[in-house]
């Protein structure tokens, strides 16, 4: 593929991830459904990392969307470090909240948390999709401590819902994670939960950096290509199964 080709690869990809988290945010945001007398609807959707990540999501996309437009408007093949740091934010992001539902929540919570379009499209279709796009459409050649830039949306996230927790402004059903009471929990745990988070926001978005230049669709060779794509597809072919079972049997 070349640079041109590239772009509207990635063209395609942000406008999914706009279009479908819209629609999702927009059912999520109408409910009216609730928690033991806590509305999941309405303002209380921004009290969730996983809606609130999917939002700086699209957010990333659609000015990504606007700057791929631009580019192939005036001939330029090449993205600016900003949009890539964007992105990378964007898919540290995705991968969180996609991890943290399949390994923290779903025991807890069950494996509802994987059915539903609203369910399947912010927990995992999303997810890969940002991931996907900033694996293989972008790379810019950073330093190690540029990767630090992923842990920056869990920290706006998690700054100002800590401090609503532990001033019980948010107490009971309004706190939005079991791992975050921290007036039920033992306090060690509830912290090294939340250093556990940034640790591997900051870990991953080091890693990202690194791996983009052996997965890009442009620089890679083909065997590593290959290699990256065959793993890939493994991997989205164990997911899509699972939300697919999931989904019929609940």
């Amino acid at each position: 593929m070349n640079r041109k080709q590239i772009l509207i690869l990635n063209l395609i990809l942000h406008s999914l991830v706009v279009i479908l988290g819209s629609i999702a945010i927009a059912i999520q945001f109408k409910t009216t459904s609730t928690n033991n007398s806590v509305s999941m609807g309405g303002w209380h959707v921004f009290r969730f990392f996983t809606n609130d990540g999917n939002i700086f999501c699209m957010v990333v996309s659609l000015i990504t969307i606007i700057h791929i437009i631009y580019s192939l408007v005036k001939g330029i093949d090449v993205l600016p470090k900003w949009i890539y740091i964007l992105n990378l934010m964007s898919a540290v992001s995705g991968l969180l909240i996609f991890f943290t539902v399949l390994f923290v929540l779903w025991p807890t919570l069950g494996p509802r948390l994987f059915v539903g379009y609203l369910m399947v499209v912010l927990h995992v279709v999303n997810p890969i999709l940002v991931s996907i796009s900033f694996l293989f459409t972008m790379h810019k050649d950073t330093k190690i401590k540029e990767g630090l830039y992923g842990m920056v949306p869990m920290l706006v996230y998690g700054i100002p819902v800590l401090s609503l927790i532990i001033s019980k402004v948010w107490t009971g059903n309004l706190i939005p994670y079991p791992f975050l009471k921290v007036y039920d929990n033992p306090w060690w745990g509830t912290m090294l939960m939340m250093i556990g988070m940034l640790s591997f926001c900051s870990i991953l978005g080091i890693i990202l950096t690194r791996i983009t230049k052996r997965t890009h669709l442009l620089e890679a060779s083909k065997k590593k290509l290959l290699i990256t794509l065959i793993s890939l597809g493994i991997c989205l072919l164990s997911v899509t199964t699972l939300v697919v079972v999931l989904n019929i049997m609940y």
